[in-house]
């Protein structure tokens, strides 16, 4: 009697466990434009279903956020694909799905764009989920998330196929929900973390795309203009390439002699007799504060305390000019609560 009533409730177990909800997300770690699998079984039709995708990352003087090739083997129905991305300028929010291009752009006056399109989702294959925008300051992290809902009809078994394309590295968070409960998240990586490139003492760093042998040189600053105060040493980025393109970034820590009640700090870079100021951002870096700055091509940079009103300032290449003082940083805690 004791050995039926084990194997009964064995038999019972095992059927329990084969109904059981699964939600399994693979690889965990891809290469730009890799496929990542989202594999499930026991979903049951009638339920309430959320697929969130979002992460946070680098930009220059654009960004993309793209969902490529997915593929959803079920529908949602009296749902919603939503997007959001902050901070910027402008920004576009594009789904493909065979001939049909749905299409939600704005430029947003407080920097966020956040648009939501009611609709049935129907199963398929989507070319893209793309999402565009101009970052409000090149060199500032910019959030973005896609997010699709709605009532799930279809198969109860099956994989739910993407890529991620638009950054040569990160990390995208992947978040499903079902009926408000949690059955996946999951963090997706992309691509290999670059450690970058440091000065001898530490105080520079050139991240992104770049030549294997590129190097930063310390020099004494020389040729500084009138009225600005060099308040670390020169710093040369030696590079065979002409041009680095998009997404290289030169971050230099400033020293605890900078006064952040007195002086406004920027990234300046030498071009020939002349100098120009770099659109950067001001952030917190190792307990100290450092500044964050795109840059195009090789040469010589310098962190440099501007003057009173009286100084000159030349002109810069950005379309708009961002000069930071330390006072004037903003945190923007975009996602501190899933939407």
């Amino acid at each position: 009697m004791i050995r039926f009533t084990c194997i009964l409730l064995s038999v019972l177990c095992c059927a329990a466990t084969a109904g059981a909800l699964s939600v399994v997300l693979s690889p965990t770690a891809v290469e730009p434009g890799e496929q990542v699998s989202v594999r499930f079984s026991d979903l049951p039709d009638g339920s309430n279903f959320t697929l969130l995708a979002e992460g946070s990352f680098p930009a220059d003087e654009s960004l993309t956020f793209q969902l490529t090739a997915f593929v959803l083997p079920f529908s949602l129905v009296d749902g919603a694909i939503e997007a959001r991305v902050a901070p910027v300028r402008h920004a576009v929010f594009k789904v493909k799905k065979g001939d049909m291009v749905a299409t939600m752009e704005a430029s947003p006056p407080d920097g966020t764009f956040s648009r939501a399109e009611p609709r049935n989702i129907s199963a398929g294959t989507y070319a893209y989920l793309r999402i565009a925008a101009t970052p409000l300051s090149p060199g500032l992290p910019v959030s973005s998330a896609i997010q699709l809902m709605g009532t799930k009809q279809g198969p109860k078994e099956g994989t739910i196929s993407f890529s991620v394309d638009g950054m040569s590295y990160g990390k995208v968070r992947v978040v499903i929900l079902l009926d408000g409960a949690e059955a996946l998240n999951e963090v997706l990586t992309i691509g290999t973390f670059d450690p970058g490139v440091a000065s001898p003492d530490g105080v520079a760093l050139l991240t992104g795309p770049r030549d294997p042998s590129t190097r930063l040189l310390l020099l004494e600053p020389s040729g500084i203009p009138a009225g600005w105060r060099a308040v670390t040493g020169s710093y040369r980025i030696v590079s065979p390439l002409s041009g680095f393109g998009s997404g290289a970034l030169l971050t230099i820590t400033a020293p605890d002699t900078v006064d952040p009640d007195r002086d406004t700090i920027v990234i300046a870079h030498a071009t020939g007799s002349s100098w120009e100021i770099l659109p950067g951002r001001i952030h917190a870096k190792d307990g100290a504060t450092a500044i964050t700055a795109p840059v195009r091509e090789p040469g010589d940079y310098c962190l440099v305390a501007l003057g009173g009103a009286d100084t000159a300032i030349p002109s810069t290449r950005a379309s708009l000019p961002v000069f930071l003082a330390f006072g004037s940083l903003v945190a923007a805690g975009l996602f501190a609560k899933r939407w």
